[in-house]
């Protein structure tokens, strides 16, 4: 490379780097809470966006895609540090209520706040900064707003919190208006949170941001110097001259990501908290998220308040979760022949179920004596008495079983099935006494079938969302009614609300990192529009009407209203959460 390009490069990083060293260095500062290593990534993030310095800036605005490298560099490192049961370093006390406040909020909520209330960044530049949906945005901004004014203190505060936000970024829908007036004509505290918010943006624009060392910065432009001199002697000195260059880029990328949108907040030091931080939510019971990392893990969270109460690791990489409420503990599937049983309190295998055939999907019979297993590439399901360990009958498919309904009264086993068929066992005998096959070509037998039996056992749904297809079979007549949804994907989770008048059904689409979820009415199988867009994978469904998802690619459990799909409250729950349970009893 000519001395000159070099040259070039290195003012132009110099320009870059005075005008944002502040802010990329104090953005990093702020997440970490350790300032040795917020100088070490400040490095490392400008020695990336140096090796990208030609393509920076042509798929989005340079300020966006530094702002997107800061935010994965730290997502790395400190998402790295969660999932191994990572706690905040502590920090000396502080008497700002801001400060305090902005140390509660998890990485990506303190990110959403700064990124909108002190750099003004749009929500759509905050979601590709943050690789997320405009829901997810919305739902990060308005928790973190929610906590550092305040926490609501009831279900209706937390719903009218989150539609304030909404209003404060003029993105209220206009049915959203009415309710929201009508409560806050009630509640004096949730009509200050207008101004609440207006004080919090003004403090957040006002807050001092951290300043990358003078040593540090000295031994940066040297190193640069050094190296651009020396490029044309050796290769070597010439690489240490490229690394140190893009390092000085990387902090000037990074801090004009932090001066326009920060992020990864850039805030006080962090006091020492679990992580993640607790949301507010409102449903009584426990949920029981399934971590499908290798190895893999189930995270437990508190309902009412979306505390993570405990993480039991696993040594494998599970594939399915049950729960027995009879023996308290867990059977985990890892696609192996047999299930692990897992004691919830310690987290160690007190022993195995033992299986003819590799296991992918597990769900216990409603009397809890039993286990079903769906075996994918042998076109069975087998039924495994937990008490002997013995498997007490097969029952045979034409094609491979993707998902798992036992009735409630625990006569029959209801199996989605390729190709396109829900299959109804007996499940005293293993016969098959029926079955209804959706509309698809004789030879498809990829397209997933996902059923789910309401509660009260009257009502079984099948989806194929491939081509939006759902059924809803009558138990006692047999009789189906069908429609057509307008959700497109593959249908991979369903649940039916406790009142049986929700389906929910999640699917993976062509959407990067955003899975899709169907609100159904059972009533007449249409469709529910809310004014929030819900997105995951895992599903179920709480008491108090609250819908959980997790979100695999983002590590998140989100909690829903089932009815206007508004999001209630999120929590961070580490690696590639995929199944969950809800239980009320705990």
């Amino acid at each position: 490379m000519p001395a000159t390009v070099l040259r070039d490069d290195v003012e132009r990083f110099e320009e870059l780097y005075a005008r944002h060293r502040s802010a990329v260095y104090g953005f990093l500062e702020g997440v970490l809470a350790d300032p040795a290593a917020a100088e070490e990534l400040t490095q490392s993030v400008f020695l990336t966006a140096f090796r990208g310095l030609g393509t920076l800036g042509r798929d989005v605005p340079v300020g966006v895609g530094l702002y997107r490298l800061a935010y994965q560099a730290v997502r790395q490192r400190v998402g790295l540090a969660l999932w191994q049961g990572f706690r905040r370093p502590p920090a000396p006390p502080t008497d700002d209520e801001l400060a305090a406040g902005l140390q509660t909020l998890a990485v990506h909520e303190r990110a959403a706040l700064l990124l909108r209330d002190r750099d003004g960044l749009s929500y759509e530049e905050i979601a590709e900064i943050l690789d997320c949906s405009l829901g997810a945005v919305r739902a990060w901004v308005a928790t973190a707003r929610m906590r550092v004014t305040g926490p609501p203190t009831s279900q209706a505060c937390v719903a009218a919190a989150v539609l304030a936000s909404s209003a404060f970024d003029d993105r209220l829908e206009p049915e959203e208006g009415p309710p929201l007036d009508e409560h806050c004509r009630a509640c004096a505290s949730c009509a200050a949170r207008p101004a609440a918010y207006v004080a919090l943006r003004g403090q957040l624009r006002h807050l001092v941001r951290g300043v990358f060392s003078v040593a540090r910065e000295a031994e940066l432009f040297s190193a640069l110097r050094l190296g651009g001199h020396s490029r044309a002697r050796t290769s070597e000195r010439m690489f240490a001259w490229v690394a140190l260059a893009s390092v000085a880029i990387a902090a000037w990328s990074v801090l004009l990501l932090f001066t326009r949108a920060t992020a990864l907040p850039e805030e006080p030091p962090a006091t020492a908290q679990p992580w993640p931080s607790p949301v507010p939510v409102v449903s009584e019971g426990t949920v029981y998220v399934l971590n499908q990392t290798a190895p893999g893990a189930i995270t437990v969270v508190d309902g009412p308040t979306h505390t993570v109460l405990q993480r039991v690791d696993l040594p494998f990489r599970p594939t399915s979760l049950a729960w027995d409420g009879l023996q308290r503990r867990f059977y985990v599937a890892r696609g192996q022949s047999s299930v692990a049983i897992v004691e919830p309190d310690s987290g160690r295998l007190v022993g195995e179920v033992p299986l003819r055939y590799p296991a992918w999907g597990i769900v216990l019979a409603p009397d809890g004596r039993s286990l079903f297993a769906s075996h994918f590439t042998n076109f069975r399901v087998s039924q495994v008495a937990l008490e002997t360990g013995e498997t007490v009958r097969e029952f045979v498919l034409s094609g491979r079983p993707f998902s798992l309904a036992p009735h409630p009264s625990g006569r029959w086993l209801f199996v989605g099935a390729a190709p396109g068929k829900i299959v109804r066992f007996d499940a005293q005998t293993g016969r098959e006494v029926g079955s209804f096959t959706f509309d698809l070509p004789a030879d498809d037998l990829y397209s997933r079938v996902i059923v789910a039996a309401a509660p009260d056992g009257r009502t079984v749904y099948g989806t194929v969302l491939e081509n939006g297809q759902i059924a809803a079979l009558d138990v006692a007549s047999g009789r189906v009614r069908r429609a057509t949804l307008r959700a497109r994907g593959t249908a991979r989770f369903a649940a039916v609300s406790p009142d049986g008048s929700r389906l929910v059904v999640s699917y993976s689409s062509d959407r990067p990192n955003a899975p899709g979820v169907a609100i159904v009415r059972t009533d007449s199988l249409t469709e529910v529009i809310g004014g929030a867009e819900p997105s995951g994978l895992g599903v179920a469904i709480g008491a108090g009407r609250v819908l959980y998802l997790t979100h695999p690619s983002m590590g998140l459990l989100y909690a829903y209203d089932i009815d206007t799909g508004q999001i209630v409250g999120a929590a961070d729950v580490g690696g590639s959460p995929g199944p969950v349970l809800f239980l009320s009893g705990g």
